[in-house]
This record gives C-alpha cells, structure tokens and sequence, in this order.
C-alpha cells in the first residue's frame, strides 16, 4: 500500500488498485491465479487540495473514511489531543501507550508536512507574484516611457516652432500640435512660460 501524500489536485480522495495478471510467453506451466491473484497494489492520494478545515463535531458526525483517516494522521495540522479523540470516538481505535507514541509522531510528521506545504506554497506564491510584478513594472515602464517620450519629442517640437519664428505665440503651437488641455500646463512649466 502506498499513500502518496504529493500529488496532483485530480488526484484528491482517489484510490487506486492494481493486480496481477500472468501472461503465458512460453511454455506449458501456469500457475493457479489464487496464487499470484493475491498481490495487489493500492495507491492512495489522501484529500491534501480538496482539504477543508472541519470541526471536530463535523468530523464525528462525519462516515468513516480512509481517505479522512489518512489525513488525520499524516496531513493534519490538528493538535494531536484531537487527532487521539476523533480516532477513539469515531473510528474506535483505542491506542495503547506504545501506540499513542507511534501516532504522535505520526502527528507531528502531518504538522512538519503541513508547515513544510505552508511555506512551500507562501514561497512559490510570493516568487510568482515578484514575477507578475517585475513582468507589469515592465509593460508599465515600457508605456511610461513611450509618454516620456512622446511627452519629449512635443516639447522638442514646440520649442523648434517658437525659436523658428514659424509662430510668434505657444498658444498657437498648441492649437497646430493639437496639445491636449491638461498637458498645456506642465509644458509650460517645463519651458519657463508660466
């Protein structure tokens, strides 16, 4: 039996089994298929994703589950006095003091996994965001720049119109540029005109 605690979201709740099939290549012995028919393989993929944080009452009132079982002991972040009280009340597994220190530890691998998952995805979440981030500074730096530069090759232009003589007033470079209104204050700010 294998219980693979990392694994894929459609994978969640699933358990798998897998038997043995003889196949004749060669030859004229078989075996009787009680014989090898009696290995199998179960995989089972506890709930880690599809996981909700219930109450214990919920637990209780709850079937019993492998699959929540598993959880229990190997995934859940539960204080390990609640674990021992949902095995003895609902699946009736009284643990003998031997026992109790196998599930604690059991209990604390499920803490350590969970902490370990915790900043495993707080970790890849914020790298994730840093890289949407840098990748939106970049499109926003880009498109500041391309006003920038827009914003500067208007301000070449108008200051080529009024050293020309081509027009006597900015107003007028303005009116033939077509400078949007809110624009007009900053460039003449920027031209000492103000």
């Amino acid at each position: 039996m294998w219980i693979c605690l990392r694994h894929a979201g459609k994978k969640d709740n699933c358990w798998l089994e897998y038997t043995t099939e003889e196949k004749l290549r060669k030859g004229n012995f078989r075996f009787d298929p009680e014989v090898y028919g009696i290995s199998k393989i179960q995989i089972l993929y506890p709930g880690i994703q599809s996981k909700k944080d219930k109450s214990i009452e919920e637990i209780l009132e709850g079937p019993k589950d492998i699959m929540e079982l598993l959880s229990l002991l190997f995934l859940s972040d539960r204080e390990f006095e609640q674990i021992l009280l949902i095995l003895e009340n609902k699946y009736d597994i009284l643990l003998a003091k031997e026992e109790r220190k196998e599930v604690e530890e059991m209990c604390t691998f499920g803490q350590g996994a969970f902490l370990a998952w915790k900043d495993y995805g707080l970790k890849k979440g914020r790298e994730e965001g840093i890289a949407k981030g840098i990748q939106k500074g970049h499109k926003q730096g880009r498109k500041e720049g391309r006003k920038q530069g827009a914003y500067e090759t208007l301000v070449q232009n108008i200051t080529f119109l009024l050293e020309s003589g081509t027009i006597s007033d900015i107003q007028q470079a303005f009116s033939i540029l077509h400078v949007k209104k809110e624009l007009q204050p900053k460039i003449l700010k920027r031209l000492n005109l103000n």
